[in-house]
């Protein structure tokens, strides 16, 4: 998975997650792929005077997403060049046989390492530990159901 397609992956994850958890939050979200959290801040604070004050999700959902990216497109470069290092010794000799094949499900394994990571990387943002394990349930559900 390259740079590109991880970004792709992150900005997805987020947008899901987001529209899951906080759909108030999904122009900021749209406005803000890309965009990591302020180091240390967790649940950023939009306020409009002392008496209104709303935790954002968003900078959190789009900082796990992008490292859970990272960690999938670690996961799955080093299972595409073993399947690749395979089908070269297989094919030998052989003319190429078309596009390659289509990147396999995350094992549920995978997921749960994903799930892991994503609640830590959540806690470590500076979520509570309820909103850290909805969205890492978010992010997992949107790998399980919309695939890589």
């Amino acid at each position: 998975m390259d740079d590109a397609e991880r970004r792709d992956l992150a900005a997805r994850l987020a947008r899901a997650a987001v529209a899951r958890l906080a759909p108030e939050e999904a122009p900021l979200a749209e406005a803000g792929l890309g965009a990591t959290p302020a180091p240390g801040g967790g649940e950023e604070v939009l306020g409009f005077g002392l008496e209104v004050a709303l935790p954002l999700l968003t900078p959190v959902a789009l900082a796990v997403a992008q490292e859970v990216a990272r960690c999938v497109g670690d996961q799955l470069g080093a299972a595409v060049r073993r399947r690749r290092r395979l089908a070269g010794w297989l094919r030998r000799g052989r003319p190429d046989r078309g596009p390659r094949p289509a990147r396999p499900p995350l094992t549920p394994a995978q997921l749960a390492e994903v799930r892991r990571l994503a609640r830590e990387r959540a806690r470590a943002l500076g979520l509570s530990e309820s909103r850290a394990g909805a969205l890492a349930d978010a992010i997992v559900a949107s790998l399980a159901t919309d695939g890589l």
